[in-house]
């Protein structure tokens, strides 16, 4: 596959993560990767795509609502030709209030679960924190720092951290404590 024709399949790939809606949509698009990724492997082209289109297939991967789809692609990164690391997808998600996208229980558990595999666990507590008490934004959010007409509230509803969240950060502060020093735990 020449530079153009892997141009091409990725400008399809890019248009069908902007047009995916459902999560039967975001399952489409992550068979589509898949497909190309192998049809490039079999006439030897190793090369990943590139962080753009990584960067969109996870925002699709949200606007569908389409959590499973995400965690599934985190497991196959290297089979799909995707650069879906931790930390990647960690940078991506801290990004969406300020593209507009809200936090939600399952935005949540990715963030804070892509915090907890970096090892990153005081970093995901401060999240689970600040999207209990400002209602899912992050700091940015003029809104939610000040709220509407001056009020100190926030504007959005407080996203619920599900169990699987919560156990995540226990698992996370249990890592740490064991990681410490014996002189500091």
């Amino acid at each position: 596959m020449d530079r153009s024709q892997r141009g091409l399949r990725c400008g399809a790939l890019f248009m069908i993560c902007k047009l995916a809606r459902t999560g039967a949509d975001a399952r489409m698009v992550l068979q589509a990767v898949s497909a190309v990724r192998t049809s490039a492997v079999r006439q030897q082209k190793l090369v990943p795509f590139r962080e753009p289109l990584a960067a969109a297939f996870v925002k699709m991967t949200h606007v569908c609502d389409a959590t499973d789809v995400l965690v599934e692609a985190l497991h196959r990164t290297t089979e799909l030709g995707l650069i879906l690391s931790g930390n990647r997808v960690l940078e991506i998600i801290e990004a969406m209030p300020a593209g507009g996208l809200m936090y939600n229980t399952r935005s949540a558990y990715i963030l804070i679960r892509a915090c907890t595999n970096c090892g990153q666990h005081e970093r995901a507590q401060q999240y689970a924190e600040l999207m209990q008490e400002q209602g899912g934004q992050a700091s940015g959010c003029i809104r939610c720092k000040v709220g509407d007409a001056g009020s100190a509230k926030p504007t959005h509803a407080v996203v619920r951290l599900n169990e699987t969240t919560l156990r995540l950060l226990n698992i996370g502060l249990q890592e740490q404590s064991s990681q410490a020093p014996s002189g500091l735990r």
